[in-house]
Parts: structure tokens; C-alpha cells; sequence
């Protein structure tokens, strides 16, 4: 699944450090320590939150943001928690290295994604971006065509 967001690719690693951390799968719990990105992902996403709100005047529908707030944040709670605080550093730059990549591909720029395209403030919205054929590039909307293919 490719997406626009930084915090999107974190957390598909962060999906594969909490497989590793269930599994006992030693080498992806000692290598993948994403707490800095976790970190990083959080405040980039209160970030992210004020300039919509207060300088694009976006207006979210509160259960929409609260869901997306615990989304951002719960993987950050659990890499302080449970995982050890080795590797922290390469692993950001690794994930940096990864998203510009990932960037590159989609042929968009940080700029684009965050301060240019128009972005989703309700649930409605959301599934109104899916079901247009856009390569919009959201997360959500692939595991909402997953669930529909299964």
C-alpha cells in the first residue's frame, strides 16, 4: 500500500514491529525501534491539525479527528513502553529515506501533500475520496476497497 503521509508509512512499520514484538520475533523487535518516528509522526500531526484548522479553516467533525488522533498517538504510547531504545536514529532516517522514496514515486513533494491537497474532515468525506477512481494516495481508502474485495 503506497500513501502520501509520512505518518501512514510509520505506521505500517509500526504494524510489522507489533507482529515482531507478538511473535517474539527478535530481529524486528531489536532492529525496527520507531519511537523517534512515532514521535515525529505525533507532533507533525498536531502540526498538521492547527495549520488546517487555523489557517485553512477546516472544520473536522469531531469523532473523525478523535479517531484520528488515537491513531497518531496509541503507537507512540506503545513504542515509549514496550520497545527497547536502540537504533532509534537509524531507524528515522531509514523511514525518511523510505517516504521520499515512496515520494518520488507518486510524483509529489512534501509541499503537495500537506500544504496543497485538499484533505478529508469527516468520515463522509473520506468515503466520498475513496469511491472516486483518483489515485488519491490515503490509506484508508485501500483497506476500504480490501474489505470490499473480500
Amino acid at each position: 500500500m503506497i500513501s502520501k503521509y509520512y505518518s501512514s508509512l510509520v505506521l505500517q512499520l509500526f504494524s510489522i514491529w507489533v507482529f515482531g514484538y507478538i511473535c517474539k520475533i527478535d530481529p524486528i523487535t531489536k532492529y525496527l525501534n520507531l519511537y523517534y518516528a512515532t514521535l515525529l509522526m505525533s507532533i507533525g500531526f498536531v502540526l498538521f491539525i492547527l495549520y488546517l484548522i487555523c489557517v485553512k479553516q477546516v472544520s473536522f467533525d469531531p469523532l473523525f479527528l478523535l479517531i484520528l488522533v488515537f491513531i497518531h498517538f496509541a503507537p507512540l504510547y506503545i513504542t515509549y513502553k514496550y520497545s527497547n531504545k536502540v537504533y532509534l536514529k537509524e531507524t528515522l532516517v531509514i523511514s525518511f529515506l523510505i517516504y521520499g522514496l515512496v515520494l518520488l514515486y507518486i510524483n509529489k513533494n512534501p509541499i503537495d501533500v500537506y500544504l496543497l491537497d485538499k484533505h478529508p474532515a469527516s468520515i463522509d468525506e473520506l468515503l466520498t475520496r475513496c469511491r472516486s477512481d483518483n489515485d488519491n494516495y490515503i490509506p484508508a481508502c485501500f483497506i476500504f476497497k480490501l474489505i470490499k474485495l473480500l
